[in-house]
């Protein structure tokens, strides 16, 4: 388990990164429909991925960002704020929960004193 979350702790950065490239487009009013079903694309496989690990919070933020960029609804510069706040929300989760869970990556998972965290260990 711990070199899966060794692999998809690589992968995570680059989707942020995705996100942070959407965020950017949206703002100078140029996210275009390719670019947006990327991010929308990396968002979803993060909920995957750092929830996997347990990292629910994340996952919760990236559900969040998925849906925004997933949704049929137009997206403007008004909505900018709020996706800018979710991605620069998720990346630092995940550098906090990746920075807490360097060393603690067991078999069960992620190590962390977040209750959030709590509960993958032996079930």
């Amino acid at each position: 388990m711990k070199a899966v979350w060794q692999w998809a702790r690589e992968d995570t950065p680059l989707r942020v990164s995705t996100l942070e490239d959407a965020v950017r487009a949206l703002e100078l009013g140029r996210l275009d429909a390719p670019t947006r079903a990327k991010a929308a694309g990396e968002a979803h496989k993060l909920v995957g991925s750092v929830g996997t690990f347990g990292f629910a919070r994340a996952s919760e933020i990236a559900r969040e960002a998925e849906h925004l960029l997933a949704s049929d609804a137009e997206l403007g510069s008004e909505q900018a704020p709020l996706l800018r706040e979710l991605v620069s929300a998720l990346r630092a989760e995940i550098e906090a929960d990746s920075a807490s869970a360097a060393d603690g990556v067991s078999d069960a998972g992620p190590a962390s004193s977040d209750s959030s965290h709590q509960g993958s260990a032996g079930e």
